[in-house]
Order: C-alpha cells, then sequence, then structure tokens
C-alpha cells in the first residue's frame, strides 16, 4: 500500500524488523499514532506513524507483529511528536512504554506564544497548507485500511521536521527552551502515574455523590452490567447506556428502601433489545441487603479549608500582569487549582509560596517572587 507522501505500510514482522535497524542509528524520530475509543470496547491503538529518512512508515498495530523490538529502539530517541499527552499515556498502558525523550511541537507552539497551536492550523500558518481532518474521528480498526486513510496518516507527519526547527528557533530566540524541556519531561512523567480503575470505586462516577446508598447500590450493579455488556458486543460504553440518562434514571429512585418501584415506567433511554437485561440487572440490584449497600463518602472538604479570597485575587492578578507581558496564556503559567494551592500556602505567611509543589520550576521561578512580593506589600 502506498500514498501520495513516500510511505510504506507495514503489517508483516520481516518489514517492522528492517524498520528497526534503519531507526537504530537514528538520533531523532518523527511520531504520530491512531487510535480507536470511539467504535469499540476499550481503547486500541490502531496504527503508528514513524516519519525515518522522508519516508512514513504505516505500522498496523492491529495486525499480528511484535512491538518489542521497535519500542526498544525507539527508548532513546527524541520522539518529535505533536500534542503528545494522550499518546503517551496509551503507549504506557498498553505497552508499558515511555520515551527517554520528547518535542511536543504543541507545547512549544503555546510557550512560543500561538494563539492557535493545533496542527493544522500551524501547518498552515508556517506551510500555507491545508491539513483535512475528516478522518480524526473515524474508525481506525477497520481493515484494510483505505488508499485514503493511509494517506492522511501519512501526510500529518511529513510537517513535524521543519515545524520542530522553526519552533525551536523562536522558543531559542525567546529564552524558553528549557521551559520546553522541563515540560516534556513533565509530560513523561505524569503519563507513568497510570493505575488501572479500581473496581470497588471506579463505579462512582461525577455527580453520584448526592446518591442515597441504595441509589448507589443499584448504580454500581447497573454501571456493572454495562461495562459487561459493551464488552461481549464490543461497543464503547456510551452506546449501550449513556452515562447522563443512566445517572438520571437513578436518581429517580426513591432514596428509602420502603418504596415501591415500577421500573418498567422509569424512562430508561437504552437499546430496547437490552433493556430487559437492564431491568432484570436493577431487580437484583433491589434483593441485595441494606448491609451490603455501598456507603456514603462524606466530603472531606471544609469551609475552613478554603483559601482566602483576597490571596486567591493577589495571585491571580500578578499572574495575568505577568502572562500579558510575556504574550502567554494566563493559565499556562498557573491553573485556577494552582493558584488555590499557593494561596493554601500563603496563608501563615506569604514566604511559604517558596514550598509548593504544583508548578514547574519555570512557573516558579516566574511566579514565587513577583507573589511573595504582592501578599507582602497588601
Amino acid at each position: 500500500m502506498t500514498t501520495n507522501y513516500p510511505s510504506i505500510y507495514i503489517d508483516k514482522q520481516r518489514k517492522l524488523d528492517q524498520l528497526v535497524k534503519r531507526i537504530k542509528p537514528l538520533k531523532e524520530i518523527y511520531f504520530d499514532m491512531e487510535v480507536d475509543n470511539m467504535y469499540h470496547y476499550g481503547t486500541t491503538i490502531s496504527l503508528i506513524q514513524l516519519l525515518v529518512d522522508e519516508t512514513a512508515y504505516l505500522i498496523d498495530v492491529i495486525s499480528d507483529i511484535n512491538l518489542k523490538g521497535l519500542l526498544a529502539a525507539l527508548k532513546p530517541k527524541l520522539i518529535v511528536v505533536h500534542g503528545s499527552d494522550f499518546d503517551l499515556r496509551m503507549l504506557h498502558q498498553k505497552f508499558d512504554f515511555a520515551p527517554s525523550h520528547i518535542f511536543d511541537t504543541m507545547i512549544a507552539a503555546q510557550l512560543a506564544g500561538k494563539k492557535a497551536f493545533g496542527l493544522a492550523a500551524l501547518v498552515e500558518q508556517y506551510f500555507n497548507v491545508k491539513l483535512d481532518k475528516k478522518y480524526q474521528r473515524a474508525d481506525w480498526s477497520i481493515r484494510p485500511i483505505s488508499e485514503e486513510m493511509l494517506y492522511y496518516a501519512a501526510k500529518d507527519t511529513f510537517f513535524l521536521p521543519e515545524l520542530k526547527e522553526n519552533l525551536s528557533r523562536e522558543l531559542s530566540d525567546l529564552g524558553r527552551l528549557s521551559w520546553q524541556q522541563e515540560w516534556c519531561d513533565h509530560l513523561i512523567e505524569v503519563a507513568q502515574y497510570y493505575q488501572k480503575p479500581d473496581k470497588e470505586t471506579v463505579w462512582r462516577i461525577k455527580g453520584s455523590h448526592r446518591f442515597s446508598s441504595r441509589q448507589l447500590n443499584v448504580l454500581k450493579e447497573v454501571w456493572n452490567w454495562r461495562d459487561q455488556q459493551a464488552k461481549e458486543n464490543n461497543k464503547p460504553v456510551h452506546k449501550i447506556f449513556n452515562t447522563k440518562a443512566m445517572l438520571h434514571m437513578i436518581s429517580l429512585i426513591p432514596s428509602n428502601q420502603g418504596k415501591y418501584i415500577t421500573w418498567e415506567k422509569l424512562p430508561l433511554k437504552t437499546q430496547s433489545v437490552l433493556k430487559t437485561s437492564l431491568l432484570e440487572t436493577i431487580i437484583h440490584a433491589e434483593k441485595i441487603p441494606p448491609e451490603n449497600w455501598p456507603k456514603r463518602i462524606k466530603s472531606t472538604s471544609h469551609k475552613t479549608s478554603s483559601p482566602d479570597p483576597k490571596v486567591v485575587t493577589i495571585l491571580k492578578e500578578t499572574r495575568d500582569k505577568i502572562a500579558r507581558k510575556l504574550n502567554l496564556p494566563a493559565s499556562l503559567l498557573a491553573s485556577k487549582d494552582s493558584i488555590g494551592h499557593f494561596a493554601q500556602l500563603a496563608k501563615r505567611s506569604p514566604k511559604n509560596i517558596n514550598n509548593g509543589t504544583s508548578l514547574m520550576n519555570w512557573q516558579k521561578a516566574l511566579l514565587s517572587k513577583p507573589w511573595i512580593e504582592a501578599l507582602s506589600s497588601k
């Protein structure tokens, strides 16, 4: 299979082994990948694209090939990628792989002060080329992959080398290359924090904190039912039962055990073929003894632990002033949560800000002293 850009489609081990040999002497590799997380159960890495010596190698991850040698060859390289956050997490979760070094062109664009930092926007800005993103949400598990989809997959990687050079030069002129490197190192580190979901708590989703123990019991059983149905039918969980609709259904359940429920009258917005099975799950949940129902988790937050609004305002205004001077989005310097964290530290003394851990070194270097000075002058 070929595309209009020089490319080689790899679905055989022999071809992959040949690519590994070509990669070993190189210092930089240009990387992209396509995943399927919208059409089937779970998330699957379907295709990995590597630009090597001006040829895009399209590696069919779903095919019967072993990626161990490839990943070992990639490990010490500088991986140039656009928007690495999701890719790094998936590579760690699926293959226990983490690169040693990356250069994320999206992060570089943000630090260079670009207002639009998506790959399509940058390619148009630097190269006057419009990328067609119509396959961004395509089903990449379909085999054989169409020629048009292969063309799409290959094309993006060809702009990464020059994009990296342009952005590196701009960051160097601005004195921000070290910021870029620290942020990229941070992304690699954070991606490895992943822990498998705890079956006993994964169903406690946003919005469930308001439910009674009875409602939580039904939610837990329905959650597990939905996951099992999605797995058996190889479909995303939201195509089995939408989360918003599920929470709405649970909210209609009387919180006290004694009240009778006519389940068939509840607005169960799911596929009719699954409705009977869902109703059986709900009825089964109602038969579970109350002493075995999940307990409500009380909030550990207290009003007394809230940061001083005046301190938050001072930190925010100081951050915003520095961001404007640097022509950067304020949230890039410190998020709302980070400001809350530092406001808490400053309760006893502004100098405690130096002990904060929610910012990278380059962010702290920009903000700590101005924050302390602003707070001390009030």
